[in-house]
């Protein structure tokens, strides 16, 4: 932002999630820029209270968005865009889940796209289509017996997020210990009762 490589935005929207570390970007660019912004806090609970303060703060978001923007909300268009993050995240579950067999059928990379897919581009008819590709991907690997690895000679749990600048970590791992990532943070995310609030 400081070199002018990020133009500058004419609001700002920030979010708590995925990390903390949001946050503090949040009130460095809003620093540097200026102009209107908007908060989106995101509670870390789940039941009727946690709904109740997500949904002030969608409400306080959308009105934020229409009023700088001069557009009002299409409902019929995000009500497509939650039903394609449902299929989406049935088929991550599914992802997730095939990870469990050993030999596991993804790669590290291939499994970590679905952190990355979610985060940056949720309820999108591109991202439902990425998964699915992956989801086949993995059945045909299964269907096989065939893993992702030549040799899979150990297993990784791996907490946090990836080195996105430095996948070639992961590549390591793999060629040269024959080590696979079968579980990662965002994996491991307790999803069963997300949707019975929608």
């Amino acid at each position: 932002a400081k070199s002018g490589i990020l133009p500058p935005p004419d609001i700002i929207v920030g979010v708590a999630t995925p990390c903390d570390s949001n946050v503090m970007m949040f009130e460095v660019i809003s620093d540097l820029f200026g102009g209107p912004t908007y908060f989106f806090d995101y509670p870390y609970s789940v039941g009727e209270e946690a709904v109740a303060y997500l949904k002030a703060e969608v409400e306080g978001l959308v009105r934020f968005l229409e009023e700088h923007t001069g557009q009002k909300l299409d409902l019929s268009i995000l009500e497509q865009s939650l039903a394609i993050s449902r299929r989406s995240q049935e088929l991550v579950e599914k992802i997730q889940d095939s990870r469990k067999l050993v030999p596991s059928p993804l790669r590290s990379r291939e499994a970590s796209s679905t952190m990355a897919l979610r985060l940056c581009c949720e309820g999108q008819p591109a991202t439902l289509k990425a998964l699915e590709i992956l989801y086949k991907e993995s059945q045909e690997r299964v269907a096989k017996r065939q893993g992702a690895l030549p040799e899979e000679r150990h297993r990784l749990a791996w907490m946090g997020g990836f080195p996105f600048s430095e996948m070639n970590l992961l590549d390591w791992l793999e060629k040269g210990h024959g080590a696979v990532i079968v579980c990662d943070g965002l994996g491991l995310k307790p999803w069963e009762g997300v949707y019975k609030y929608t």
